[in-house]
């Protein structure tokens, strides 16, 4: 009977952590895809999140160089990127196909910064 419960236990916690580990990475995949948005007004800033992991954030004013996300972190509570060869952090919330947000550049005040699924480039410039 002892074995038996070891088992049963066994097979609940190997539920449980299989269900989490599927509840979050559906979490994750929501965020998956390219994301535009405007930093001040003007600054058209384009967001690429490739995975759970890893992203890019590029500015188009400053010729649309990508910059790496350092770290990246998707929990219940939302979105955390540090991309440090820009100075600053994001953190945002996915609501539908936007994710609301803020900019934090290091040693100022944070900026609020939203994002809409889609590329900035596409938009400015729709296929013919």
């Amino acid at each position: 009977m002892l074995v038996d419960r070891r088992f049963l236990l066994a097979g609940l916690a190997a539920s449980g952590l299989v269900a989490g580990n599927r509840a979050f990475a559906n979490d994750a995949g929501a965020y998956v895809g390219i994301w535009s948005g405007r930093l001040a007004g003007d600054v058209v800033v384009r967001l690429d999140i490739e995975s759970h992991s890893r992203a890019s954030l590029a500015a188009l004013v400053l010729g649309g160089h990508e910059i790496p996300a350092m770290a990246m972190t998707v929990t219940a509570a939302g979105l955390h990127m540090d991309f440090g060869a820009a100075s600053g952090l994001y953190d945002g919330k996915l609501d539908g196909d936007t994710i609301e947000g803020t900019w934090s550049p290091h040693g100022q005040a944070p900026m609020p910064l939203d994002f809409v699924r889609g590329d900035p480039l596409q938009a400015a410039h729709p296929p013919a």
